[in-house]
């Protein structure tokens, strides 16, 4: 029996391995709420970077055009869709691809864009003319569809992509240092003068990722070395908001705040989750990769899959997320950069697809019981309940999904007596908690006499989520019914002065009846 040799593994193998054992290790102390699936998600990408990590040369390059053509079939998705031939993914928007955003697809065509260009432009002297015009007809389509997304993420990820290739183009190469240091300053304005533009374009959307972010450092803060385990941004973000919202009353963010779940950056994720250590062996891959491993070819395309990690949850997006083992694997001078030799371990690719295989069907099978489940829950009414008790093993894991678990929580509160709602609620919240997730707790509290629980999750919830009136309307009543006059004034002067996302009939009423109570007259 014969295995490897360990002599050969490059720095960036050394820090994904250092990364992934940090990750476990994270998974087994403190991911208390994680679900399955993020060990499954784990373990798929550490079996897709050494499946990668094992091709030779040429199957390298094979990927990489696999890439672009996974792009342009991507791209003529969304010709289709754009031509009311396909049906988007998403009703809201016109394109979407394969994906549910048209944020998304932008993103994965991003880096398609980025190898397609950075082949035509470093790799002329193993091309084809016909394989150049390919590159060529691709790089434009994609970009045009780029373009149709109007993804912001996409088309930064693209200028800084151009740029890293315009930098290692032969013309740079020999322009003298004064006009390098030119170059360099106009790359700087260009992306500077991006950014801004491209923030003038939705401002109502870049203002929700800037509060995201703003929440995510103080969720940093918070715990700052070694994060606050895996799966914890979507538990404790919404309570992260509503402790902003408490304390900057009068935020410019009041009326753009929502229920959320996602970090829109994944080094904010990152960091969030696993602490500083955890970000510092991130930045190391990435930077043994871009710095120290990689060729011309592969840097633009790391680069725009790293603009477009900034700005999109790509650890949710399977796509996008593949990619980051997939070219870390790819150091393109095969010559230049050591591979693990496994010449004399022919059973080892064999096992890593066996496992993958494994992987996939496992994922599968979760999955499939998730939308089954959740298939029940939302179209049927008429089955016995509860579908699934608390106390089943396939409650806690059911959780983890967000249609389930919200929807879950709704059908409880219908279906289940108080005491169970409030459990089933209480058990949903410590997973994903929402404001009006809270609010309904609020009234199940009522209910149930609990009167100092009632008003805690009425005003958490109306932290949570300032814009919205129900939870100080709810509150409002609460007091007034039970004859808090100096709390009940207190609430009807915040709905009062209160500004509101959507001005509708529930709003008109409830100012109206505030100012009645609160001024003592019909004006």
């Amino acid at each position: 029996m014969t295995v490897f040799s360990f002599s050969e593994i490059n720095a960036v193998d050394i820090f994904v391995f250092i990364f992934i054992l940090y990750g476990s290790i994270n998974i087994s102390f403190k991911g208390d709420n994680y679900e399955p699936l993020i060990a499954i998600k784990w373990l798929s990408i550490i079996v897709i970077y050494f499946i990668f990590r094992l091709q030779t040369k040429r199957s390298k390059v094979i990927v990489m055009y696999f890439i672009i053509i996974s792009g342009l079939v991507q791209c003529v998705m969304c010709l289709l869709q754009f031509a009311s031939i396909l049906t988007p993914n998403n009703s809201i928007f016109p394109i979407t691809g394969s994906f549910t955003n048209p944020g998304h697809v932008g993103g994965y065509l991003a880096v398609s864009f980025s190898l397609a260009v950075s082949l035509l432009v470093n790799n002329k002297e193993h091309q084809s003319k016909n394989t150049r015009m390919f590159l060529a007809i691709s790089a434009v389509m994609i970009l045009g569809v780029i373009l149709m997304s109007k993804s912001r993420a996409a088309l930064l990820a693209c200028a800084i992509a151009a740029i890293i290739i315009f930098y290692q183009s032969a013309y740079y190469g020999k322009c003298s240092s004064q006009m390098r240091c030119v170059f360099t300053f106009v790359a700087i304005v260009i992306t500077l003068s991006s950014i801004v533009a491209l923030y003038s374009i939705r401002p109502k959307s870049a203002n929700s990722r800037v509060l995201i972010w703003r929440i995510g450092i103080g969720m940093i803060k918070d715990k700052p070395i070694f994060g606050g385990g895996v799966a914890s941004f979507r538990s404790s973000y919404m309570y992260k908001q509503a402790e902003y919202f408490k304390i900057h009353k009068d935020s410019k963010f009041t009326l753009i705040a929502n229920n959320n779940y996602q970090s829109f950056n994944e080094f904010i994720h990152i960091t969030c989750e696993q602490g500083i250590v955890g970000l510092v062996i991130l930045l190391s891959i990435l930077f043994a990769a871009f710095f120290q491993q990689y060729s011309s070819v592969e840097k633009p395309a790391l680069a725009a899959l790293i603009t477009v990690s900034c700005f999109l949850y790509v650890s949710d997006i399977p796509p996008i997320l593949i990619m980051f083992p997939v070219l870390l694997a790819l150091p393109y001078n095969a010559e230049k950069h050591r591979n693990i030799d496994l010449k004399r371990s022919k059973h080892i690719p064999l096992l890593l697809v066996t496992v993958a295989v494994s992987l996939a069907i496992v994922s599968f099978y979760i999955k499939e019981k998730y939308d089954i489940v959740r298939k029940d829950i939302i179209s049927s009414y008429k089955l016995e309940w509860p579908l699934i008790k608390r106390n089943d093993k396939e409650y806690a894991l059911m959780l983890h999904n967000k249609d389930f678990a919200l929807r879950y929580a709704s059908v409880s509160q219908e279906f289940g007596d108080v005491v169970y709602a409030i459990n089933t609620l209480e058990d949903v919240r410590r997973y994903m908690p929402t404001g009006e997730m809270l609010s309904d707790l609020g009234d199940l509290y009522a209910e149930k006499g609990n009167e100092r629980l009632a008003i805690s999750n009425y005003w958490l919830a109306h932290y949570m989520i300032p814009s919205r009136i129900i939870p100080l309307y709810k509150l409002f009543l609460f007091y007034k019914k039970r004859g808090d006059i100096v709390d009940a004034r207190r609430v009807a002067k915040i709905i009062i002065s209160q500004h509101y996302s959507k001005v509708g009939s529930i709003v008109l009423r409830a100012k109206h009846e505030a100012k009645i109570y609160y001024f003592g007259s019909n004006n």
